[in-house]
């Protein structure tokens, strides 16, 4: 049963894992589509919009949805659509239909998060599972490792395309061995007694304040993966194929260091995870506001950009992760995962639109300047609530 668990677990995060691949291709590919004239700075930011909109809307429906529907369901379906949703794409379709397959890739890999989460509460007791759930999050930043590496091969080797129909190949392969490792996977169902309506959890005053900053990190984290090889491509003229490649590799490199330091820092916070995540949004900030010093040197602003990524991870790990579990008892991880990420995407959403008529008009700045700002309002709530609230534990 326990060699079970573990193979359980790291198919969970390595599917994770490989929905970034194929999220973050379009990360990798927009130089080269951009060059290709495929796509402009504007329609950028309009994917990027679309992904965030619908990925957003689908973590609230699905996070609902998993609370009663067994996590194999969600979790195959997600990346069988996310599979074949990119395959799709690497034909280059005219753009109105790029937008139609990414929304649908958005809402795709919107289906994992909450079932995975479910999968690790069902495989594990509560105080394990607390300690595991930082850890899963860290596919976020391994899926992000790997593809830049693995797209920007595909892309250099190959074309573009492979970008989009090698990604969706392998989210294709792992559903099947995520239908098969979780086929017979015991999970209980959310008791009706105590399970609690969207509308009670949003009664809460704890759970609407901490809304605020999750969708203000939510502009940070999903724009600085959007936007960082452009930065560099055109702040420093440099081809992304080649060696910015090695560069910008730093950014997630460094993120998944963030992940992998959030109990280490939580410690230090005093168990605090508020405390925990304004110190995320500190080091945000200052690393913001020297970004919008132009040294030009690439070193530093690749080392800033991935410092951000770090420090926001470690914020995003305490809304997304940890502060859902504390619904357990109630079965409400899911929904509450999902209602989060929803507020965390919108938040995207929202910085996507916003850079992609600002960035070719007022420049790069703005999006530092904004991530300071939002920073700087994530804290003021986070004193708030911490201050209401006794912290959790894990």
């Amino acid at each position: 049963m326990k060699t079970r668990n573990i193979i359980t677990i790291l198919i969970c995060y390595f599917a994770y894992a490989a929905i970034y691949i194929a999220r973050l291709n379009l990360t990798a590919a927009s130089p080269a589509l951009k060059d290709l004239g495929m796509i402009t700075e504007q329609q950028l930011g309009i994917l990027g919009a679309a992904f965030s909109i619908l990925f957003a809307v689908g973590r609230f429906v699905n996070g609902t949805l998993t609370d009663r529907i067994h996590p194999r369901f969600m979790i195959t379906a997600g990346l069988v659509l996310c599979g074949l949703a990119n395959v799709l794409i690497g034909f280059l379709p005219p753009f109105a239909a790029m937008v139609f397959l990414w929304a649908v890739n958005a809402f795709a890999q919107s289906m994992l998060w909450s079932a995975i989460l479910v999968v690790v509460s069902a495989v594990y007791p509560p105080d394990i599972a607390k300690r595991l759930a930082p850890i899963m999050v860290t596919s976020v930043a391994f899926g992000n490792v790997i593809s830049i590496i693995f797209n920007s091969y595909l892309i250099k080797t190959y074309g573009v395309i492979f970008a989009f129909i090698i990604p969706g190949a392998i989210t294709l392969v792992l559903a099947v061995f995520s239908f098969l490792a979780l086929y017979k996977l015991p999970v209980k169902k959310a008791d009706s007694k105590s399970h609690l309506s969207i509308f009670t959890i949003f009664k809460d005053d704890e759970f609407r304040l901490i809304l605020i900053p999750t969708i203000l990190h939510g502009i940070v984290k999903e724009n600085i993966t959007i936007w960082m090889a452009l930065f560099i491509v055109n702040r420093y003229a440099f081809s992304w194929l080649n060696s910015s490649i090695y560069y910008l590799l730093f950014v997630p490199l460094i993120g998944f260091v963030g992940r992998m330091v959030y109990t280490p820092v939580f410690n230090l916070c005093g168990h605090n995870e508020h405390k925990a995540a304004i110190t995320g949004f500190v080091v945000t900030i200052l690393s913001s506001v020297i970004l919008c010093v132009n040294v030009n040197n690439m070193y530093a602003d690749v080392f800033l950009m991935g410092i951000i990524y770090a420090a926001i991870s470690i914020s995003n790990t305490t809304f997304l992760s940890i502060y859902p579990l504390q619904y357990a008892k109630t079965g409400n991880i899911a929904s509450v995962s999902g209602i989060l990420d929803l507020f965390t995407y919108g938040g995207g959403s929202i910085g996507s639109l916003i850079f992609g008529y600002s960035v070719k008009s007022l420049g790069y700045n703005t999006i530092f300047i904004t991530f300071a700002a939002a920073s700087v309002i994530s804290i003021a709530f986070l004193v708030i609530i911490f201050r209401r609230q006794k912290p959790q534990t894990i």
